[in-house]
């Protein structure tokens, strides 16, 4: 299951937004995360709330809609590692 969580900080006009954590370290705090628009940015975890367990049904439906159009993207990290970006 995919947790969702609401961007706290006001940062590149998301603050309120739904947002699903990609990809979470433990250096600096810091994740890789994804908005309901498909746009991604690197943020500490400080930034991010649980969301209530009845508002993932948005997000679901949008990426359910991106893996029906077949696409598909690989994301590097920083190390070189490739992961799956849906």
């Amino acid at each position: 299951m995919i947790q969702i969580y609401i961007y706290r900080w006001d940062r590149q006009g998301r603050k309120g937004q739904q947002c699903e954590c990609l990809i979470r370290t433990k250096v600096m705090n810091s994740c890789l995360v994804r908005f309901a628009d498909g746009y991604t940015m690197v943020t500490s975890r400080n930034a991010l709330r649980k969301a209530p367990s009845d508002a993932s049904d948005f997000l679901l439906s949008e990426r359910s809609d991106e893996m029906s159009d077949g696409k598909s993207e690989i994301l590097k990290t920083p190390a070189g590692k490739e992961v799956f970006g849906g």
